[in-house]
């Protein structure tokens, strides 16, 4: 069921979802547990490294529960509740207001998701989040390249930001192995390294492909702490963040006229 704006304004009047309309009730929880979804497979993707274990994914009213919880409870670096700013943000935006609405509670949702990950126990042969990305003296994590909803000061610092990102994103893309693509495509639709279609996509078997996708966001990390040397360590992870992000981008676009990777969209569709 698609969420109208009197949805989203009606859950914010009456404070609760319980107290809204049946239409509400269906759409609203509807709306978060697909974005929970998607989220669950692609950070479980990451955190997964070679193997499967991800989390069950919550009954809508569950999701729905979580989300709302997170938006009364926690609050932005300014102090205010999550729900307020999602409204907020609607004066200070041209666009549509359900558009801007609807962005900000796929922003949030991504947040609940992370902190879903972090509550639950991780699954016999994860990858921790807190695991070291580069050798040596580096402090960088896995956690620190999964995409965030830190958002730099302004749409215009976060649009210089993105291009920014999106330079490194193609350097990296550029230099990327077939196996390294083909990794980055399957954390990002929420396959298993282990699945034999992405095996046969990239031309190795599971163990091999895991290194490649490690071997790849070391090589992110290392790229964006040198080039963005002069950052503090907050807005090199923005960064970082954004370039991951511009990254599977590219590879998707890349995948999308591959016949070899072909299949790894239909086993995506066939697990919505």
């Amino acid at each position: 069921m698609v969420t109208t704006l009197e949805h989203w304004t009606e859950w914010r009047a009456r404070c609760a979802l319980l107290l809204c309309g049946e239409e509400a009730r269906a759409a609203l929880p509807a709306f978060v547990q697909v974005r929970f979804a998607k989220y669950l497979r692609q950070y479980g993707a990451y955190l997964a490294g070679g193997g499967d274990g991800r989390l069950p994914l919550p009954a809508e009213n569950d999701a729905w529960h979580l989300f709302e919880t997170h938006l009364a409870v926690d609050e932005t670096r300014d102090g205010r509740v999550y729900k307020s700013w999602l409204f907020d943000r609607i004066a200070g935006s041209p666009d549509d207001p359900l558009s801007v609405i609807q962005g900000g509670a796929t922003l949030l949702t991504r947040e609940v998701v992370r902190e879903y990950l972090r509550r639950e126990q991780s699954p016999p042969g994860t990858i921790s989040m807190q695991a070291p990305l580069v050798e040596g003296e580096s402090t960088w994590t896995i956690e620190d390249l999964l995409p965030d909803s830190a958002d730099p000061a302004g749409e215009a610092a976060r649009h210089e930001y993105e291009t920014l990102a999106d330079g490194a994103a193609a350097a990296l893309f550029e230099t990327a192995t077939l196996r390294e693509r083909v990794a980055v495509l399957a954390k990002d639709l929420g396959l298993s390294c282990a699945h034999p279609a992405v095996s046969t996509a990239a031309g190795c078997g599971k163990t091999l492909i895991a290194r490649a996708w490690q071997t790849l966001m070391q090589r992110l990390a290392e790229q964006v702490q040198k080039s963005f040397a002069g950052e503090d360590r907050a807005e090199q992870a923005i960064l970082a963040n954004l370039t991951v992000t511009a990254l599977q981008s590219r590879v998707y676009a890349w995948a999308k006229v591959e016949k070899t990777t072909a299949r790894l969209f239909e086993l995506e569709e066939a697990s919505i």
